[in-house]
């Protein structure tokens, strides 16, 4: 999926823009948004996502306008998924929110579930209220639940935080098999990992509102 941004400004308040004149081309392949705290990476993503509509700008989906579309566009909707910094489950067990996206879409893919439960060794916590999960099983999850729908723009809100390491080199695979596979990943983060580095086909830097693509920036971020 092709997704793009054209001069996007955004604000919160009418007043104070946390993006200013942003442009940017997200197409097949993994790219990282990287910015400290603060520095509006957390809105591009959901301008991105088609979770919030900008201010001025426009984002174009696929060569066509989104906002200017009908309201009849849940097709593309579906297509794109966010997943937050912080994890957000619906009420329920494990096995209720991996179900969630699938169910949502008209998909009955037993397998699916089946596949993602062994591979992550979810089989002790699937019946658990997700109100009893640690910080970084809640991540998990949320996570998961996204890949399981294999969307065709998949945009995460650091995804590695609160994840352990050997459910991290998992996740840094499947994100990897779903590029492959020809959709589009994009990461924010505030440090980039040698791992998700080594995976990135664009990396672009934002300050204060402000993008910039630069490779300059690799070896000496960590904010």
């Amino acid at each position: 999926m092709d997704i793009e941004l054209r001069n996007v400004w955004y604000s919160y308040d009418g007043v104070n823009y946390v993006l200013k004149g942003v442009s940017l081309k997200l197409s097949s392949g993994f790219h990282i948004v990287v910015g400290p705290n603060g520095s509006g990476k957390t809105t591009l993503l959901k301008i991105a996502s088609l979770i919030y509509k900008p201010v001025r700008g426009e984002v174009i989906v696929n060569n066509s306008n989104y906002w200017a579309l009908s309201p009849n566009n849940t097709l593309i909707r579906k297509e794109v998924v966010y997943v937050h910094e912080r994890a957000l489950l619906i009420r329920g067990s494990v096995k209720n929110n991996l179900e969630l996206g699938l169910k949502l879409r008209g998909i009955n893919d037993d397998s699916t579930l089946k596949y993602f439960i062994e591979r992550y060794n979810l089989f002790d916590i699937i019946k658990k209220d997700v109100r009893k999960l640690s910080a970084g099983q809640a991540k998990l999850v949320s996570i998961i639940r996204a890949l399981a729908v294999k969307p065709k723009a998949l945009l995460l809100d650091e995804p590695l935080n609160h994840i352990d390491m050997n459910n991290a080199v998992l996740l840094i695979e499947d994100l990897t098999r779903l590029v492959r596979d020809g959709s589009t990943v994009v990461v924010a983060t505030h440090y980039i990992t040698p791992d998700l580095e080594g995976l990135a086909d664009s990396m672009y830097e934002v300050v204060n509102g402000v993008l910039t693509s630069s490779t300059s920036f690799r070896a000496r971020i960590r904010y």
